[in-house]
């Protein structure tokens, strides 16, 4: 298995362990949104940028340090702390914890995860599709489940 390949697999298993948790299906690698990940991950990287560029796009940068899939996840799913399930739809909230949100987004069902690297500097990104919507919020953020 490829780098790239096995690095994605980490970021998928990673996201199904979370969204297990809050009873979401689920997600499968998508070779298409996995090349559109890959494409803007290098943008990035030659911009510098962590500029969001749609709905649906998570972004992380790691500076001087081993990239880890599982690392990755694990922050973006640390935003849960920010997060208030009983609380009506915030536009506030959901920027504060908008990457837990998209992790954990009840019908998303495929991902697409790129990285690139330029000197001590990587990027990843991930697409999700379909994407978080506004509208259909309090359908698809499911509280974790009693242990």
């Amino acid at each position: 298995m490829s780098q790239t390949q096995e690095f994605r697999e980490t970021v998928l298993t990673q996201h199904n362990k979370y969204r297990e948790i809050h009873s979401a299906p689920p997600l499968e690698l998508c070779g298409i949104l996995c090349e559109r990940a890959e494409k803007r991950a290098n943008e990035l990287t030659e911009l510098d940028s962590m500029d969001h560029e749609s709905t649906g796009e998570n972004l992380f940068k790691c500076v001087e340090s081993k990239l880890s899939g599982k690392k990755v996840v694990e922050t973006w799913y640390e935003e849960k702390k920010l997060f208030n399930y009983d609380a009506p739809y915030d536009h506030d909230q959901h920027r504060r914890a908008g990457h837990f949100v998209q992790v954990i987004w009840n019908d998303s069902h495929r991902l697409g995860v790129g990285f690139a690297t330029k000197d001590d500097t990587s990027y990843v990104v991930c697409y999700y599709d379909p994407s978080a919507d506004e509208e259909k919020f309090h359908n698809n953020v499911n509280k974790p489940k009693a242990k």
